[in-house]
């Protein structure tokens, strides 16, 4: 067993995830209304990438690892071993890009491959899709292997205020918005044993083993 596809396991991402954490760290305090000047907001998306970012990114990879961890236990001959600690994970795809690699904050600030990466406004593309395509999905795969995710939720809640729209309710993803996700429950995936099953059927139509 040597493929997991892609649509139930968004897990591969680290882009998403660094972005989500980078988007409430330069935005926590906002209110929704006010607009900030040109010279208040930096222009590179990871110019700033604080000690309190990379916290936070910490925090939300290691519940990722969790997911993972809790996924090979129930299958063992599960192959995720693509789904890499962020630092390690940035590392091996930009390689020299990274000049300092002494912390995950260096790793991540320090990286010629963002340099382009800019700013996004609330209702640009990054913004909304992350999370329905991203966090909601580790989010239900979490439910499913029963690992809990507090910083993810608490992504998807600081997130949906400027989205409109309630993707996670009394603590778990919410049914009534689950279609506008690509969250296993979108694909009526309900057990960890049908997340693997669906995994594999996309892997064997694709040829890849």
């Amino acid at each position: 067993m040597r493929c997991m596809h892609t649509c139930p396991v968004r897990a591969r991402s680290g882009h998403l995830r660094l972005r989500c954490i980078t988007y409430y760290s330069i935005f926590k305090d906002w209110d929704g209304v006010r607009v900030y000047k040109e010279n208040e907001i930096s222009w590179g998306l990871y110019t700033e990438f604080d000690a309190e970012a990379a916290k936070y990114l910490a925090l939300l990879d290691a519940e990722l690892q969790s997911i993972k961890r809790s996924l090979i236990s129930k299958f063992p001959n599960l192959d995720l071993s693509t789904v890499l600690p962020i630092q390690e994970r940035i590392i091996q795809q930009y390689g020299d890009d990274v000049k300092d690699r002494s912390n995950l904050q260096m790793v991540v600030s320090s990286n010629r491959g963002y340099a382009s990466c800019r700013t996004p406004a609330v209702a640009g593309r990054l913004f909304q899709e992350d999370v329905p395509s991203g966090m909601c999905v580790l989010r239900g795969i979490a439910e499913l292997v029963g690992v809990p995710t507090p910083t993810i939720d608490m992504m998807i809640e600081w997130h949906q205020k400027f989205m409109n729209i309630e993707f996670l309710k009394d603590g778990k993803l919410n049914p009534k918005t689950i279609h506008l996700t690509t969250a296993p429950a979108r694909y009526g995936i309900q057990t960890a044993d049908q997340l693997v099953a669906t995994a594999l059927r996309g892997c064997s139509n694709t040829g890849s083993h």
